[in-house]
């Protein structure tokens, strides 16, 4: 049941993006019963090796559950903050296939290894959507700190603010990269960031970025 289930709700899924039907409650209701039904399979396995004494197993499936959780979960905090999460190996249709090949080859033994591997590649997944979250915040805030390199004059601003600026000039910069036709780089964002901190300055602040002006505290 677990096996067709998955299988139904990822095409499900699939079909309902691609034919523009999605709506907010479903896409959340739709992760809740994703994260419920893949905790149930998981806690049954976790009781049959249990019951069989095998410890080591049992812990490696307490420790997949909670990398299968932490999988969604830094995606949902990543997303939450406007950036991607879906980088990594381990996301739930890896896991589905994972934990499938285990129970179709647990006669064999293969059940445990399949934990094993599950384990191995949600806490890895994981571990990559914090460093991928990291490096896209460091190229913010380089952009960002750049850009005010650039503009003379001061700009005093907290390091989430130059943060800011950083993740804006980005995103002017790819717009540019749209309206040019082409893919735009690290150049391009950092123009973009000077241009957002310019008109920051001119149209909010009051100041240019030469003469006198530039050098007034805001």
């Amino acid at each position: 049941m677990f096996v067709v289930g998955s299988i139904l709700d990822i095409l499900d899924g699939a079909l309902a993006r691609a034919g523009g039907k999605t709506t907010p409650f479903g896409a959340f209701l739709d992760s809740t019963t994703d994260r419920v039904g893949e905790g149930a399979m998981l806690g049954a396995i976790a009781l049959i090796f249990s019951r069989h004494g095998n410890e080591v197993a049992l812990g490696a499936t307490v420790a997949a559950v909670a990398g299968a959780f932490l999988v969604s979960y830094t995606r949902a905090r990543a997303e939450a903050l406007g950036l991607r999460g879906d980088v990594g190996y381990g996301s739930r249709a890896e896991r589905v296939v994972v934990i499938t090949a285990g129970l179709v080859l647990a006669p064999w033994g293969a059940l445990q290894w399949a934990i094993y591997l599950l384990t191995a590649t949600a806490w890895i997944t994981v571990v990559q959507r914090i460093l991928f979250v990291l490096a896209l915040i460091v190229w913010a805030f380089v952009i960002g700190a750049l850009a005010r390199l650039a503009l003379p004059g001061p700009d005093p601003m907290p390091w989430y603010a130059t943060i800011g600026l950083g993740f804006g000039g980005s995103l002017i910069g790819g717009l540019i990269g749209l309206l040019i036709g082409r893919p735009t780089g690290f150049v391009f964002a950092v123009l973009g960031a000077i241009l957002l901190l310019y008109l920051y300055r001119r149209f909010v602040q009051g100041r240019g970025i030469t003469g006198p002006s530039a050098r007034r505290l805001p």
